[in-house]
């Protein structure tokens, strides 16, 4: 089974004071560590960031120290259009990665690059929900919203006798059925409408991971969350 993943990184992170994707997550910055994490559950050289002007290559200098063959950097110079626009960047991407290779591709994961703290072993529960539904898979992570606080470097447990309250958060897979409804879309509408369509068919999958729910799109969260104050981390040249 051919897999993909697309990192959302194009946004212009006004809140954070500076690019999310080069936020310091113990020592890496943000994109590379989603693309670390995403290789074993991802075929081979079928990565791709879309990101804004700006930041390419710095990215790539990123991508580069880490493996030079794992993503490719993919611009979309109208981000403000909405994030929708960039994944659909991202689905041509791996359509051009088709005509170079064995076949089509099933699925991919759509990452946003301000969740880079997902647990491997998640990845791995979610990957095992493609198998069985193929192109046509929709597989959501969910998980306790209640059970997410984040303090000491340890995440927190909610009261016991509190009521969950599940909420799906990031990566998600999307099987290649559904790639031409996404393409369709306009560049600000939000892929829950897709996810809306027969939503009977929507796999969300428990996952004991916090971190799916987490997005770093303040100083604020990532203190919260990582126990530290956010820090810029530039790729040395």
């Amino acid at each position: 089974m051919r897999i993909g993943c697309i990192v959302l990184a194009a946004g212009k992170s006004r809140r954070m004071g500076f690019s999310k994707s080069l936020l310091d997550i113990d020592g890496r910055v943000a994109a590379t560590v989603i693309v670390a994490k995403s290789r074993p559950v991802t075929t081979p050289g079928s990565i791709v960031i879309v990101t804004h002007a700006g930041d390419e290559e710095l990215l790539q200098r990123a991508v580069t120290s880490s493996d030079p063959s794992d993503a490719r950097i993919v611009v979309n110079l109208r981000p403000e259009l909405g994030r929708t626009g960039s994944l659909q960047q991202g689905l041509r991407a791996l359509t051009q990665f088709d005509s170079k290779s064995e076949g089509p591709f099933d699925a991919t994961w759509i990452w946003p690059v301000d969740t880079p703290c997902v647990q491997s072993s998640t990845l791995d529960i979610l990957r095992g929900s493609l198998d069985r539904l193929g192109r046509f898979a929709r597989v959501i992570p969910v998980t306790n919203a209640l059970d997410q606080e984040h303090t000491s470097g340890r995440c927190q447990s909610n009261e016991p006798g509190t009521a969950a309250i599940m909420r799906g958060g990031h990566p998600i897979l999307i099987g290649s059925e559904w790639w031409p409804q996404i393409e369709r879309m306009g560049a600000d509408q939000p892929l829950r409408d897709v996810l809306a369509m027969e939503p009977e068919r929507v796999e969300r999958v428990v996952v004991d991971d916090p971190a799916v729910l987490w997005n770093f799109n303040t100083p604020a969260e990532v203190e919260r969350r990582l126990g530290r104050p956010a820090r810029l981390l530039l790729p040395l040249s």
